[in-house]
């Protein structure tokens, strides 16, 4: 009997759960590949990392949580404590970012952070055993990408732009690799075996410290409590570690180039140990100050007070740093959920964590292959985290490990899918609220990597015209940058350092920063140095001041503030910036005698005498007739432009006392001798005066001229000055009554201090 077509048998259901399963799985690996590939490089050059990946971390998880809202079904009361921690972190940051007046930009990517965290732990709790593969397979380039791109860019922070950032990403990645290589057969062997030669190669290349000690301790962990392994599962364990460890030494060892003893050298010391064990004792003074934290992102903001002058010195590699290094984050992530979150929250997430290493660690010991690679990647991480901050400053750490994390805690079963919208549909939700600030980050950190190409474009441009066009360029991305963020405290410093603004504007893009950060050591400084050029003399002290509390012991803060005392010309003050000067050693004997000489030459009495005892000279220069006869031994020995300087004190000490007697003319006479003593040593000194002399003596002179009826040679005395209120204060009371009195001086206020 003819039978009919035999019907195609039906996929069946658990066939498909664990199709989808699998593809969630690849679809949660998207954003950690996104990132450390070197193509497209959505990273490449981007300065603001950190905020940039949050934003692309953000948009590459929402397809594996939509996928995940559609096929589990969400249920709040088996959500689990690990997502549940989760959760509560980023509402509650979400909270007080709405909330914190501080710095702005960096509570919103500090917000966008802990969300996309939570979605990314929880995306990976909903795994099962086929998505644990699938996301394993998908992670298993990670170190090779990070190689390649090494080796395109010429950095070993790859396209992720810090070594430190690249390291936090490969490790966990290594760790699924080296497992993956001990358990899995075919195809997947081999992709670990290549992800771990290449890992090897990069850690010698980039000098890891974390990449290649972390990678041991993570192998032996391995191999030491495992139930499941067989002699060949040992050995296999074995070549591993000695091979990725010799590869690292030995590429190292052949990458070191011998130091140039030309150039100089920063110190070594115990490099970043020595700065996170100063780093990490200073953290109990901050925790009292801010006990209940000072809200996400407001590290940078608040911390600054609380650094160790030592940890300055290590951070700025010996004071050889061009401008002052800030930190950003205390470099270990207990501390910083402490510092943000306060010792009540952050304690108590801390200590999830460590329930989570727990966790990994009972994974190591049985269970699935698949489990224990998770336990194993995210004891990577959180070994990672001990010394570093992956999970709350991390750029492409945490798009690896937080899905690993969640497939860690995982339960083993999922019932199907039902009507309501569940924790999964929730956070869905709330990411795409979240995606148009996620762009902006996005578009802000393209924006300040094509200003940091013009401004080097700019640099080396052989032409004006070209130079311009990249200046103009650089302005254009800035302009970007700020549309996109605003209250990007690094746009606006770039902004007020790029030259095509007036002084004005630049004043109030620093005041705008200082609103921001209060502590900004650059900003301070930057700020306080244009107060001084524009003759505001008192903001200028008090910005000094309060960057002498920040960094006490910064040689250049030191010399500026004895630059500032000697222009205020109060005794006291530079007797305390000298000796604090003196004290740290900031400044040579050389350098304090061309201050003191520069200091004379402007006829300052007794601004100059602390210089002068602090150089051991012995005369006293308050007696003319002692100022001249050092300038007389001085000229008789060759130093010239001492010589200039003493004689220009020593003849203004001989005005003064013509005018006590009255004598307008004797004092006219030595006041013109005074100026061409100070004209002459000031242009051999290189400065800027002119042939006319110093200022105050041109007052002086311009005051004896007006005494004496002479209105048109006062004036044309006081032609280009700005005298200020401080001026007069050094000024013979005669003169200064005298030009007063004349209208000569119309513009002199006390405000002009």
């Amino acid at each position: 009997m003819a039978q009919g077509p035999i019907p195609t048998p039906a996929r069946s259901s658990s066939s498909v759960t664990r199709q989808g399963d699998r593809l969630r799985g690849w679809l949660l690996a998207l954003p950690a590949l996104v990132l450390c590939s070197p193509w497209p490089g959505v990273l490449r050059d981007v300065p603001t990392s950190v905020s940039a990946a949050a934003g692309w971390t953000l948009l590459l998880a929402l397809p594996a949580l939509m996928l995940t809202a559609f096929e589990v079904r969400g249920s709040w009361k088996a959500l689990g404590l690990v997502p549940t921690g989760f959760l509560i972190l980023a509402l509650l940051g979400q909270g007080r970012s709405m909330m914190a007046l501080g710095d702005i930009f960096e509570a919103e990517r500090s917000g966008l952070t802990l969300v996309t965290c939570a979605a990314l732990v929880l995306a990976g709790a909903r795994l099962g055993s086929e998505g644990r593969k699938g996301l394993i397979e998908g992670l298993l380039p990670i170190p090779l990408l990070i190689g390649v791109g090494a080796l395109m860019v010429e950095h070993p922070g790859a396209v992720l732009g810090n070594t430190g950032d690249a390291a936090e990403a490969a490790l966990p990645a290594a760790a699924l690799g080296l497992l993956a290589f001990t358990a899995r057969r075919g195809p997947v062997r081999f992709l670990a075996l290549m992800s771990l030669v290449a890992y090897a190669f990069w850690a010698g290349v980039s000098d890891s410290r974390l990449a290649s000690l972390g990678f041991g301790a993570l192998a032996l962990l391995l191999a030491l409590p495992s139930q499941r392994k067989t002699r060949p599962h040992e050995m296999r364990i074995a070549l591993v570690i000695a091979g990725v460890l010799a590869a690292a030494v030995g590429v190292h060892a052949w990458n070191v180039e011998d130091p140039d003893p030309t150039q100089v050298q920063a110190p070594t010391g115990e490099g970043g140990f020595a700065f996170r064990r100063l780093l990490y004792g200073s953290t109990p003074s901050f925790f009292e100050a801010f006990p209940m934290g000072v809200g996400p992102g407001q590290v940078a903001r608040e911390y600054p007070p609380h650094r160790n002058p030592q940890e300055i010195t290590v951070s700025e590699h010996g004071r050889l740093e061009p401008t002052p290094v800030d930190v950003e984050h205390l470099h270990q992530d207990s501390l910083q959920l402490i510092a943000e979150q306060g010792l009540l929250l952050g304690g108590a997430f801390v200590f999830l964590l460590a329930w989570i290493a727990s966790r990994a660690l009972v994974a190591l010991r049985g269970g699935s292959s698949t489990r224990a690679a998770c336990g194993l990647g995210v004891l990577g991480f959180l070994g990672a985290g001990l010394v570093n901050a992956p999970l709350t400053f991390g750029v492409a750490a945490p798009a690896v490990a937080l899905p690993l994390l969640g497939a860690l805690v995982a339960p083993g079963r999922f019932s199907p899918r039902a009507r309501s919208l569940g924790p999964e549909g929730v956070l869905m939700l709330a990411l795409i609220f979240l995606v148009q600030p996620a762009w902006e980050f996005i578009n802000h950190g393209r924006a300040m990597g094509e200003l940091g190409r013009a401004k080097q474009a700019a640099n080396l441009s052989p032409d004006s015209t070209s130079a311009r066009f990249q200046v103009q360029a650089a302005r254009d991305a800035l302009d970007r940058a700020l549309d996109a963020k605003p209250f990007s405290v690094d746009a606006l410093a770039q902004s007020a350092r790029l030259g095509d603004l007036s002084s004005s504007e630049s004043s109030r893009i620093l005041q705008r920063i200082l609103q921001l950060r209060p502590h900004r050591r650059a900003a301070l400084m930057d700020l306080a140095n244009q107060h001084a050029r524009a003759g505001r003399l008192q903001a200028a002290h008090d910005l000094q001041e309060t960057l002498r509390k920040l960094d006490p012991e910064n040689p250049l803060l030191l010399r500026n503030a004895l630059l500032l005392a000697l222009d205020r010309r109060d005794p006291s003050e530079v007797r305390a910036a000298l000796a604090s000067t003196l004290k740290y050693g900031a400044a040579s004997d050389s350098d304090l005698r061309r201050l003191m000489q520069r200091t004379q030459l402007q006829g300052r009495f007794s601004s100059s005498a602390p210089l002068w005892e602090a150089l051991g000279e012995g005369s006293d220069l308050s007696d003319p007739n002692e100022a001249f006869a050092a300038a007389d031994r001085a000229s008789k020995r060759g130093a010239m432009v001492q010589a200039d300087a003493l004689f220009t004190l020593a003849q203004r000490g001989f005005a003064h006392q013509a005018l006590d007697r009255n004598d307008l003319g004797g004092a006219g006479r030595s006041l013109r001798q005074a100026l061409r003593a100070s004209a002459r040593g000031l242009e051999a000194l290189g400065e800027t005066t002119g042939s006319r002399g110093a200022s105050l003596l041109r007052i002086e002179l311009a005051g004896v001229l007006a005494a004496d009826g002479d209105l048109e040679g006062a004036r044309g005395e006081l032609q280009d000055l700005e005298p200020s209120a401080s001026d007069l204060g050094d000024l013979h009371s005669l003169l200064g009554d005298a030009l007063l009195s004349k209208g000569l001086l119309p513009g002199v206020t006390g405000n002009s201090r």
